[in-house]
C-alpha cells in the first residue's frame, strides 16, 4: 500500500552560500531517492540518486536553490513508496533522519528552527480539528445545557486562541513558515468556503486576490492548483464578478515576477476558459497576453491561443506545410479519429459533400492522428482527395499555424483569405440544416 506522508520541513534562511540535505533513512538502504521543486501545477526535477547500504546520502544543492524558498517533494522508492513534501530555502544545511520503516511526523528527526515551528503549528492544527470533530459528535448526542458540551466548547475556544496567537507570532517573524501559513490560511479559510460565502465575504476575497495575493510565493507553495481551482467559485457565470475574471487575473499576471510564472499562469487561465466554455474571456485573455509584451517567446497552448487570436477574417491563410491549398473556395478541417464531436461532424461532412461541391467548395482534411493505420482507415471513407496527416498530433506545425486547440476545427478560405473559423459545418452558412430549410 502506497504511503504518502505530508511533512513540511521548513528551513531557516541563514545567508549561507551553499546547501546540503543529508537524508538518513536506515530502514531503506539502497533505495532510489529523488528531489523535485514545486512549480505551479508541476514539479521540476532537482536531484536523483540512491541511498547507500546504510540508508544514507548527502545531497549537494549548491547554486540550485539559492533563490527558492518553497515546497519540494522528497521521494524514496521503497516497498511502500514514501513521499515527503518539504520546504527548502537554499540557505541552510539540513539533516533528515528516520530509523523506522514507516516515517511520520513524530519519528522523523530534523534540526531547523523553521521545522520545529512548523511541527508545532501542524500539530496545533490537527489538535484543533480533533477537538472540533469531538464537539460535533457531542452535539449529536447532547444539548448545550450538558456540562460536557460547555467543557469541550471552552477547550476549543482556548485552543483556537493559543493557535491564533502562535500563527500571529510566526507570520510576524522572518521565518518562511509565516509566509506559508498565509498561503495555507487563505486557501483553507477563504477559498475553500467561497461556494458558501455571502457578498461581503466574496468581495473581501476578491480584494485580496486583486491587491495582495503573492503570485510568486504561491507558485512555489504546492497550493497553486487548489487555490486557483477554488477561486473559480468567485467567477462562475452566475456570480457578479464573472465579467471581471480577466481584469482580475491580469493583475496577477502583472505580479508574476518571471516569464516562467507568467506563462504558466496564462496557460492555466486559457485552460480554465476552454474548460468552462468562456470563449469571450478566452479572446480577451489572448488580446491581453499578446499586447502585454511580457513573453519573449511562447509555446504550447499560449502560442496556439496567440496564433488563433491573430487568425482574423480577411488575413492571408497560413500555408499548409503538408500540401498545397488549392485555389478558390476551400473548407479546411482539422480532426482526430475517435473524438466524439469529430465523428459526428465528419459524418455530416461526408453526407453533405455533394452539396458542398455544388456550392463550389473543395474540402481539405488534416488528421491529428498519431497512428498511420488509424489515419488511413478513416481517410479511406472520405470522398474528397486532399487528405493529410504528419502523425505529429497536436504538435503538427500545421495545427500550430492554425491555432488548433481542439477538434474538430473548420476554416473557410476564399482565394487564400480566411473567412472564418467554426466548430461545425452547419455554422458556416454553406449548407443549411433541416430546420433552416423549413423556415
Amino acid at each position: 500500500m502506497k504511503k504518502t506522508i505530508l511533512l513540511l520541513l521548513l528551513l531557516l534562511q541563514l545567508g549561507l552560500s551553499a546547501q546540503t540535505i543529508t537524508i538518513d533513512f536506515s530502514s531503506h538502504p539502497g533505495k532510489a531517492v529523488s528531489l523535485c521543486l514545486k512549480k505551479g501545477t508541476g514539479c521540476d526535477a532537482l536531484w536523483t540518486g540512491m541511498l547507500d547500504d546504510k540508508g544514507k546520502v548527502i545531497v549537494d544543492l549548491q547554486g540550485k536553490t539559492d533563490d527558492y524558498p518553497g515546497i519540494a517533494t522528497l521521494s524514496i522508492n521503497s516497498d511502500s513508496p514514501i513521499l515527503m513534501d518539504i520546504i527548502i530555502s537554499g540557505k541552510e544545511d539540513v539533516y533528515i533522519s528516520c530509523p523506522e520503516e514507516y516515517p511520520y511526523e513524530s519519528n522523523i528527526t530534523f534540526d531547523s528552527a523553521e521545522n520545529e515551528s512548523f511541527k508545532k503549528w501542524f500539530i496545533g492544527q490537527a489538535q484543533l480539528q480533533q477537538k472540533m470533530n469531538l464537539l460535533n459528535e457531542s452535539q449529536k448526542s447532547n444539548n448545550e445545557e450538558d456540562s460536557s458540551f460547555s467543557v469541550i466548547a471552552k477547550e476549543i475556544q482556548d485552543l483556537k486562541a493559543q493557535h491564533s496567537a502562535f500563527e500571529k507570532e510566526l507570520t510576524e517573524s522572518k521565518l518562511y513558515i509565516g509566509r506559508f501559513i498565509q498561503y495555507y490560511s487563505f486557501f483553507n479559510k477563504e477559498v475553500e468556503n467561497l461556494m458558501f460565502a455571502d457578498s461581503i465575504g466574496m468581495m473581501n476575497v476578491r480584494a485580496y486576490v486583486r491587491d495582495s495575493l503573492d503570485v510568486k510565493g504561491l507558485f512555489r507553495s504546492g497550493l497553486w492548483f487548489s487555490t486557483f481551482n477554488g477561486l473559480l467559485a468567485l467567477y462562475e457565470k452566475e456570480k457578479p464578478y464573472h465579467k471581471d475574471f480577466i481584469t482580475d487575473m491580469s493583475l496577477l499576471l502583472e505580479r508574476a515576477g518571471s516569464e516562467r510564472i507568467y506563462s504558466t499562469l496564462a496557460e492555466n487561465l486559457f485552460e480554465i476558459c476552454e474548460y468552462k466554455g468562456w470563449n469571450d474571456m478566452e479572446d480577451h485573455l489572448a488580446y491581453y497576453v499578446i499586447n502585454s509584451g511580457n513573453l519573449e517567446s511562447s509555446t504550447g497552448k499560449i502560442k496556439r491561443m496567440i496564433t488563433l487570436n491573430k487568425l482574423k477574417k480577411g488575413i492571408k491563410a497560413p500555408d499548409l506545410l503538408q500540401g498545397t491549398l488549392p485555389a478558390g473556395n476551400i473548407l479546411l478541417v482539422f480532426y482526430l479519429t475517435g473524438c466524439g464531436p469529430c465523428e459526428y461532424e465528419m459524418q455530416q461532412l461526408k453526407d453533405n459533400y455533394h452539396l458542398i461541391k455544388e456550392k463550389g467548395y473543395q474540402v481539405v482534411s488534416v488528421s491529428l492522428d498519431m497512428d498511420e493505420e488509424i489515419f488511413k482507415d478513416t481517410a479511406e471513407t472520405f470522398p474528397w482527395e486532399a487528405k493529410y496527416c504528419d502523425l505529429q498530433g497536436f504538435k503538427s506545425p500545421d495545427a500550430e499555424n492554425y491555432g488548433v486547440i481542439a477538434t474538430p476545427t473548420f476554416y473557410v478560405i476564399k482565394d487564400g483569405v480566411l473567412q472564418g473559423r467554426y466548430t461545425g459545418i452547419m455554422d458556416m452558412g454553406i449548407i443549411m440544416n433541416k430546420n433552416q430549410d423549413s423556415e
